[in-house]
C-alpha cells in the first residue's frame, strides 16, 4: 500500500499484520512523516521483479534493485515476491549430493542440489570465509547468497574479502543489510 507522509509524499508499505481495526505496516524504502490517521491507498496485485541472466554477477537489495555500480537490471520475466506455494507431495525430493568444494561439508553435513542452507553463529567465527569457500568451489551454474541483516560495510568485505571475480560471476548476491 501506499501512505501519504505529512509532507505529502507516498511511502510504500506492507501490511504485516492486524489487531481487530488496526492494520501494521513496514516501510519498504524509508520512514518518516507518518503520522495517526495517515491516508492509506491500497495497491493491486502482488510485488514482483524482473529475473534475466543480467543478476549473474551483481549485488540488488531485496526488491531486485542494484547496489553495485553496474547498468540498470532490464529485461527478463516478471516473478511475483510472493508465490504460490508449492504442494509439498508435489516437490521433487533433495537426493543427489552438491559438491560445495568443503571436504567436511561434504563428508559430514552432505548439502542435496536444490536445498537452502542457512549459516548462522557469533560474530567473528568465520562465517563469510565458509560462505566464500562455498560460493567459489560448489559445482553450481548459479548460486544466490543472502547477506540479511549484515552490517553495510560487511557486504562488501564478504563480496572483495571472500569472493574471486570467478566466483562473483556465478553468484547473485542479494544484500539487506541491518
Amino acid at each position: 500500500c501506499l501512505v501519504e507522509s505529512a509532507e505529502g509524499d507516498m511511502i510504500e508499505e506492507q501490511v504485516v499484520g492486524f489487531d481487530h481495526t488496526v492494520a501494521y505496516l513496514m516501510p519498504i524504502r524509508r520512514l518518516g512523516g507518518l503520522f495517526a490517521g495517515a491516508k492509506v491507498i491500497p495497491l493491486d496485485g502482488d510485488s514482483t521483479v524482473q529475473l534475466s541472466s543480467q543478476w549473474m554477477g551483481r549485488v540488488v537489495n531485496g526488491l531486485g534493485e542494484p547496489l553495485d555500480d553496474g547498468m540498470p537490471l532490464k529485461g527478463g520475466d516478471r516473478v511475483s515476491l510472493e508465490p504460490k506455494p508449492i504442494n509439498p507431495l508435489k516437490r521433487r525430493p533433495v537426493d543427489t549430493p552438491l559438491n560445495v568444494g568443503v571436504r567436511a561439508i561434504n563428508g559430514l553435513l552432505t548439502v542435496g542440489k536444490g536445498q537452502r542452507i542457512g549459516l548462522m553463529a557469533g560474530s567473528g567465527v568465520g562465517k563469510s570465509v565458509l560462505m566464500g569457500m562455498i560460493t567459489k568451489n560448489t559445482e553450481a551454474d548459479v548460486i544466490v547468497v543472502g547477506l540479511i541483516g549484515e552490517r553495510g560495510r560487511e557486504v562488501r568485505e564478504f563480496i572483495e574479502r571472500n569472493l574471486t571475480p570467478e566466483a562473483r560471476e556465478k553468484a547473485i548476491i542479494i544484500a539487506a543489510p541491518a
